[in-house]
């Protein structure tokens, strides 16, 4: 992945950030199917690793629940990190997937990081986005991501 931000049109700026990487803890999901969120499940993950050009950052905790149905999922992810420098991150992002296809994902969500840090402004107004594959035989998640600047704050035009 180049690390140059490329024009993503709209006004925003696409910025390589390397993979996040999710590992599912085998045995810690719990369902339901019944109840009027029937198809939902939580699962609990060993750990996210974020890879990034300029930092790499790991899960103090990680969760997620998912919701089914029509062949389709979606999951909603929420996970602590702390960066290579102890900056703690807060990671949330929604990721959709066939379930009757080739288990590949695509990813949209929000990173904040410590105001302390001076490192991590570029989570202000932030969107990441990303695709990714489940490796089935691992459990490993791996997404390729990116993160969506605003490119020209104050200058759009009103909606």
């Amino acid at each position: 992945m180049s690390a140059e931000p490329r024009r993503a049109g709209l006004g925003f700026d696409l910025e390589p950030m390397g993979q996040i990487v999710v590992e599912v803890e085998q045995g810690a999901s719990w369902s339901f199917q019944d109840g009027p969120f029937g198809g939902r499940s939580c699962t609990r993950f060993r750990e996210i690793v974020w890879k990034a050009p300029s930092f790499e950052a790991r899960s103090l905790w990680a969760n997620g629940t998912y919701r089914s149905g029509g062949g389709v999922a979606d999951a909603e992810i929420r996970a602590m990190l702390k960066s290579d420098d102890e900056t703690l991150m807060y990671l949330r992002y929604v990721a959709r997937f066939s379930l009757t296809s080739k288990p590949s994902f695509t990813l949209t969500g929000q990173v904040e990081a410590s105001a302390k840090s001076p490192q991590f402004k570029w989570t202000d107004l932030a969107q990441i986005v990303g695709v990714g594959e489940l490796d089935t035989s691992t459990w490993l998640l791996t997404y390729d991501v990116g993160v969506l600047h605003p490119s020209r704050l104050g200058s759009h035009p009103s909606v």
